[in-house]
């Protein structure tokens, strides 16, 4: 397998150029989450998006920025709340 050719069997890595796309998604979303305000953390979220984060599957954007919301009051997430 080439980064150009892509994965040949569903066991394989993505190709090189869809690795870093993700994983340059998933740095900016929790930077967004760490730093951000959650106007500019929901715009990284769909309306049909679905997470499962600490045993509970969370779905659509509004629910990803109440969670974040929650976490923030609390003390657990986002800006001041030194957690990176």
């Amino acid at each position: 397998m080439t980064a150009e050719s892509g994965p040949t069997d569903a066991g394989e890595s993505p190709p090189v150029d869809d690795d870093l796309a993700l994983r340059s998604l998933v740095a900016a979303v929790a930077h967004a989450s760490d730093t951000g305000t959650l106007e500019e953390f929901a715009g990284y979220w769909t309306d049909d998006a679905v997470l499962s984060f600490e045993g509970v599957e969370r779905h659509g954007r509004q629910a990803m920025v109440a969670t974040a919301a929650e976490r923030r009051r609390a003390g657990l997430g986002g800006p001041g709340s030194h957690k990176r």
